[in-house]
């Protein structure tokens, strides 16, 4: 009898753990609202609901767990990298050497003395603070003053992290990376010559970089080796939460996630360029990139019953989730209305509440009481629904309000409005595949752009063609003769073209660039604001010859 009761204690338990729920782990990115369409070069936050990004023409906005909201960063300087202590103690670094610090209340510059671009920045605490840039340039922040500090290299430096002040490593152009000791900068061996972007570790025995092709090295805290990688795209930047929960994101909306043991590809749901990460402790992570790009991730828990057919799962509210603007919901009772019970509630849903055009949005009601009928109105004076969970396309950029009427059986009707419950933005659409009529040509530019891609100067100018082609095609669609002066442009110099492919290096003359000036004077003439400056920006480069000479052009 002995004997037989471990067995019977051991059903028992099999039966309980059979009867007891089981806990899965699902995650999802979702898109969100950033409120911007500028590109958004890098994000950092000191917790999910306090989180910062920055980016083009001196981008800042800020998440606080419930929606994005733009900051005024005093600057029209374009931000690369930003990194806090805490939310009155944030640091941005950008163009020309531009760092503003952001306490609390408002940003403001802080004082480098340089005209040098930064493009990361990381600190070990408010009194340890390192920046890194073109030509190897290292600024150290010692709570007061930031100072220049010696290093022995020309390559430029696009990432920086620490396990302490006394243990930080750089990285940049050509596989370079270098180390600081708490006294003096050295280099280490990377074992390749691939351009490495970011940098990040869990401990001073566990750091990863990340860079061109899908490079992906790791240092035990001795050496650098390669790992196995799961893409072939550039990454652009990595963070984690732990050994054991990394991201690194980049080209063509690529995420791929590092578990401890491998890494392995994510669905993001967006082909733009990823240009940042930051990775929270309670289980979130925010990716950004061009046109405003901003991505939330939330691991999701399931819980499933075996002893019942029955699934429950849980997952986050709402608003952490989909990228819901946020709203005002207001039930108005019609003017004909004389009756009205407890029991009738009108509320709705829509997911999601923003992305590219053609936006195809569910909504869903969430009224209750004895309901006979629904109107919903879209916003965008089309079709409208009687159903109870419609699906409807925008077609055009803009912003929606949306209004549900219900109807209930004794006879009075409700409705909830939500102002600007829907954003829509353009997808970026390829100018020159748009206008030219020449498919070698067309080949051509796109071969230039891949093979500059990580030319910080064409960046600048693919930064303005990528967030403004939509507007630029509509320009150059309404006007005839300024689409066929680019005609003309391209084939004079289709072989500068294919000469900067090969060579990276070319002439071209001086009467060419005034052409090329006055084409863009001309286009901006019809362009909104945000357009002209940023074309405007573009021309002056030019006319100073700086960015020419970045891009390997000699004018004569």
């Amino acid at each position: 009898m002995m004997k037989t009761v471990p067995k019977i204690i051991g059903c028992i338990c099999a039966l309980l753990l059979l009867l007891l729920p089981r806990i899965a782990m699902s995650a999802a990115w979702t898109e969100m609202n950033s409120k911007t369409t500028n590109s958004l070069y890098a994000v950092w936050g000191s917790s999910a609901d306090s989180i910062f990004a920055v980016g083009k023409f001196g981008t800042a906005v800020f998440y606080n767990g419930t929606s994005w909201s733009t900051m005024d960063s005093n600057t029209a300087d374009s931000f690369n990298g930003i990194w806090g202590s805490s939310d009155a103690n944030v640091f941005a670094v950008g163009r020309g050497g531009k760092i503003a610090r952001y306490n609390g209340a408002k940003w403001a510059d802080s004082a480098t003395g340089l005209d040098t671009s930064l493009y990361d920045i990381w600190g070990n605490s408010d009194e340890e603070i390192f920046a890194v840039g073109e030509n190897s340039v290292i600024l150290f922040y010692d709570g007061d003053d930031w100072d220049e500090m010696v290093t022995f290299t020309d390559e430029t430096l696009y990432g920086v992290w620490g396990s302490s002040a006394e243990d930080v490593f750089a990285v940049g152009e050509e596989g370079r990376i270098l180390h600081y000791d708490g006294e003096a900068w050295d280099e280490w061996n990377s074992g390749t010559k691939s351009d490495l972007r970011d940098i990040w570790g869990s401990s001073d025995t566990n750091i990863l970089a990340v860079g061109e092709d899908g490079i992906i090295l790791h240092n035990d805290g001795s050496r650098w080796d390669e790992i196995e990688s799961p893409t072939s795209k550039t990454l652009r930047s990595i963070w984690g939460s732990s050994a054991e929960d990394v991201f690194a994101v980049g080209e063509e909306g690529i995420i791929i996630h590092y578990n401890g043991s491998e890494w392995t590809m994510m669905e993001s749901g967006v082909e733009e360029l990823i240009y940042g990460v930051w990775v929270g402790a309670e289980a979130e992570a925010f990716a950004v990139g061009w046109n405003g790009l901003v991505l939330q991730y939330s691991a999701a828990t399931t819980t499933t019953s075996i002893s019942s057919s029955t699934t429950t799962s849980t997952v986050p509210a709402e608003t952490s989730t989909t990228t819901s603007v946020p709203s005002t919901t207001t039930s108005v009772a019609e003017s004909t209305t004389t009756t009205s019970t407890a029991e009738q509630t009108v509320d709705f849903v829509g997911s999601p509440t923003s992305g590219y055009r053609p936006l195809d949005v569910t909504f869903t009601s969430l009224s209750e009481g004895d309901i006979v009928d629904y109107h919903w109105e879209f916003g965008d004076n089309t079709e409208t629904s009687g159903t109870a969970k419609p699906t409807h396309t925008y077609e055009d950029v803009g912003e929606y309000s949306v209004i549900l009427t219900v109807a209930f059986a004794d006879g009075t009707e409700k409705r909830a409005v939500k102002e600007n419950y829907i954003t829509v933005i353009p997808r970026y659409r390829c100018v020159f595949s748009h206008v030219l009529k020449d498919e070698a040509a067309i080949r051509a530019l796109h071969s230039l752009r891949g093979s500059l891609s990580h030319n910080r100067n064409w960046q600048a100018i693919a930064g303005i063609y990528y967030e403004h082609s939509s507007e630029i095609i509509s320009i150059l669609d309404t006007n005839l003769r300024l689409k066929e002066r680019l005609r003309e442009l391209v084939q004079d110099n289709i072989r500068t073209v294919q000469e900067l492919i090969i060579q990276q290096e070319t002439v071209i003359a001086e009467q060419t660039i005034h052409m090329i000036c006055d084409f863009f004077s001309d286009l901006t003439t019809e362009a909104r604001p945000q357009l002209k400056d940023a074309v405007d920006y573009v021309v002056e480069a030019l006319r100073e010859g700086d960015m020419l000479d970045g891009l390997g052009v000699t004018v004569k």
